[in-house]
């Protein structure tokens, strides 16, 4: 039951499986294959890769956006939280409910 998914500018799929499996799949267009690229505890309604290789996702059930690195290897079994507090609401540092994701070069 996957939510959401990315593909990057080589053509590799980032495709949510939170609801089921708790992770997020990368499907690698190189080499056919799929890997495990994060472990998510809900579904991830948004997904963006940047140019650094981090990939975003959006926590809806969670009111948050998460991070992790996908090439750093000091960050790769972490998730950092980048936006919300986990609590829903409109002041500048929550979130209710994120979907979609964009992140810019800044």
């Amino acid at each position: 039951a996957p939510q959401s998914l990315f593909v990057t500018s080589t053509g590799d799929i980032y495709i949510d499986d939170g609801q089921e499996n708790s992770r997020v799949q990368k499907w690698e267009a190189s080499t056919n294959t799929f890997i495990t690229v994060m472990h998510v505890s809900l579904p991830c309604y948004g997904l963006f890769v940047d140019n650094n290789d981090t990939l975003y996702c959006s926590m809806w059930y969670q009111d948050q956006v998460i991070k992790r690195s996908t090439t750093d290897l000091s960050m790769m079994t972490s998730t950092v939280i980048v936006a919300g507090t986990g609590t829903p609401g409109p002041t500048s540092n929550q979130l209710n409910g994120p979907r979609g994701i964009f992140v810019d070069m800044n």
